[in-house]
This record gives structure tokens, C-alpha cells and sequence, in this order.
């Protein structure tokens, strides 16, 4: 199942999360990991991007996404910052190992012709959706796996977008 939430976190939690990006960024502490180390969720079809653990706000990330369904409330939740680089997608995937994901979107000026759509399929059809400030997807595969992927962000984006990436496993 898929559920979008507009203005999802409160203005107040995003300054933080920018914050905390913007402190990881000149930090010279090693903490960003690229796409490629990623638990093989993806094969194929991703290119580069850099991610961070953002343990911090995961309670808080929980929470509010319990608000949305309440049926996750046993599972463990773990939230990401990622950087997507220009030229980054998603190829097709079911995120294979998590029971549940949600991106949030951070870009305030993001425009649909950047690119980076969040594509699913649903009843046969494919949908996309346009990464707008603030707008959070869930997907909760307990009914079934849902496919999706990103498409490519591109070349002429005019700056790097910026995501909450938050992974759900009933552990």
C-alpha cells in the first residue's frame, strides 16, 4: 500500500534535520557511505549516491509515520539523509528485506522537470509522483510488495536533492 502525506514533518524538525545535514557535510569525521554499500536491495539500475545515518530523529521519524499507519508499531525503524547526485535514479525494485519504507521530500525548490520522480505500479498502471518539499511516501508492503524506483535526476538539476530515506523491518 502505498500513502502520501503533504507537509509530513513540522517546519521545526526540518531546520534540524538541515542542520544536522549541514554539520555532517563540514564535519571531517568519516560518516557518509555511497550507493554502493547498500544491503543489496537494489542489483542493478542505481547510481551514486551519498547517504547518513540519522539515528537522532528516528524515534521522532516513527512516530509520526505511526500517525500515518498505525499497524507498524512493532517494527524497527532506521532514517537516512540522502544526497542524489545528478544523473541518480532507482531502477525497479521491491525493497526486498524492509516491511515498510517512506521518503520525505527536502528540496524546497524542486522542480518535475529536475527529474527524480518516485514511479510505482499500482493495479496494472504506473504512477508517478513529483518529489515536492515536504511530501512523504510510505510504502507498506504487508498487503504486498509494491515495484518502484526513481527516475533519473537530470544533468541540469539545479542543485542536489535532498531525502529522509526511512527503512521499517519487523525484527
Amino acid at each position: 500500500m502505498i500513502t502520501i502525506k503533504e507537509n509530513f514533518l513540522p517546519q521545526e524538525l526540518i531546520e534540524k534535520v538541515a542542520e544536522h545535514i549541514r554539520n555532517k557535510i563540514q564535519d571531517n569525521e568519516f560518516c557518509w557511505s555511497t550507493s554502493h554499500s547498500v544491503d543489496q536491495i537494489v542489483h542493478e539500475g542505481m547510481n551514486s549516491f551519498q547517504m547518513t545515518p540519522i539515528d537522532e530523529f528516528n524515534d521522532q521519524l516513527k512516530q509520526m509515520i505511526l500517525e500515518v499507519d498505525p499497524r507498524l508499531k512493532d517494527y524497527t525503524f532506521k532514517s537516512y539523509v540522502y544526497l542524489w547526485n545528478r544523473n541518480t535514479m532507482l531502477d525497479w525494485h521491491d525493497d526486498a528485506g524492509y516491511g515498510a519504507s517512506a521518503t520525505i521530500y527536502l528540496n524546497q525548490d524542486w522542480s518535475f522537470t529536475d527529474g527524480g520522480l518516485f514511479v510505482y505500479r499500482d493495479l496494472g498502471k504506473t504512477i508517478a509522483e513529483e518529489p515536492t518539499f515536504n511530501k512523504m511516501i510510505l510504502i507498506n508492503k504487508m498487503d504486498k510488495p509494491i515495484m518502484h524506483g526513481v527516475t533519473s535526476i537530470t544533468p541540469w538539476a539545479k542543485q542536489t536533492r535532498v531525502t529522509i530515506q526511512v527503512r521499517a523491518t519487523n525484527v
